[in-house]
């Protein structure tokens, strides 16, 4: 997945409300440094449905899926 990529959430359940079934747009990988030198891997997607960034655990990414624009 590239930044920019339109890309769509499955359902995670029911406590990501936020996110199930959504659409947004793919910013890239937003990484964390913690003080004690662990870098947790995130990345970030704008939310179509509130305007917002919103910041995921790199976990997550296997229920987004890029929606293909040319089929």
């Amino acid at each position: 997945m590239k930044i920019g990529d339109l890309v769509k959430f499955d359902y995670i359940h029911r406590e990501a409300t936020s996110l199930n079934n959504k659409v947004g747009v793919f910013l890239g990988d937003r990484p964390i440094n913690r003080p004690d030198g662990v870098v947790v891997n995130n990345f970030a997607v704008w939310m179509l449905h509130d305007g917002m960034e919103h910041i995921c655990d790199r976990g997550v990414m296997r229920w987004v899926t890029k929606i293909d624009m040319e089929s």
